[in-house]
Parts: C-alpha cells; sequence; structure tokens
C-alpha cells in the first residue's frame, strides 16, 4: 500500500512541479539497474536507521531514554552518528553509479 501512495505521489509531483508526463514517469523501459540498485541501497540504509537509534535508547538507564533523544545523551549520539555513515555510504555509491 505504501508502495502504491509513493508511487502515485511521485507522479503527481512531478507532473505539477517539473511537467513530466504522466506516461513518462510510468515508463519502465526508462529505469536501468543502477537506478535499482540505488533504490535498494537506500531502503537498507535508511531503514536500519531507526533500528539503530532505537537499540540505543534500550541502553540508557532511567527517563533518559523516554521521548525525543537530547543531545549529549547516548542515544543521540548513536543515532547522529549512524546517520552519517549512512549519508556518506549513499552518497559515495550514488557517485560510483554514475
Amino acid at each position: 500500500m505504501g508502495g502504491v501512495v509513493a508511487f502515485v505521489t511521485g507522479a503527481v509531483t512531478a507532473h505539477f512541479a517539473f511537467d513530466v508526463p504522466f506516461r513518462t514517469f510510468c515508463n519502465v523501459s526508462l529505469v536501468e539497474w543502477s537506478d535499482l540498485a540505488t533504490g535498494l541501497v537506500k531502503c537498507l540504509a535508511y531503514g536500519r536507521h531507526p533500528v539503530v537509534a532505537a537499540t540505543a535508547a534500550f541502553y540508557v538507564r532511567g527517563s533518559e531514554g523516554v521521548g525525543w533523544p537530547r543531545p549529549g545523551s547516548r542515544q543521540f549520539v548513536a543515532r547522529d552518528h549512524h546517520a552519517e555513515r549512512v549519508h556518506s555510504t549513499v552518497a559515495l555509491l550514488a557517485l560510483g553509479a554514475k
């Protein structure tokens, strides 16, 4: 269901924001294997981000792990460190795929 919503939202956004015809947006022959590989890597990398933050929150004692992570907390540091690694990896893969 989420994939359908994402696809329709992307088609509508491309059409109204960038004047991309719906027929062009839905043309699967324009998708290359490198596009699929990049998308899969992004799904795996960004999908892991909340898991790392939640795991770090389990190791925080007391009420420190409740609510949003605060700067300096162990959960905050783990979340940001993981985010930096994910963004760097995706950027390097995207540059290498071109």
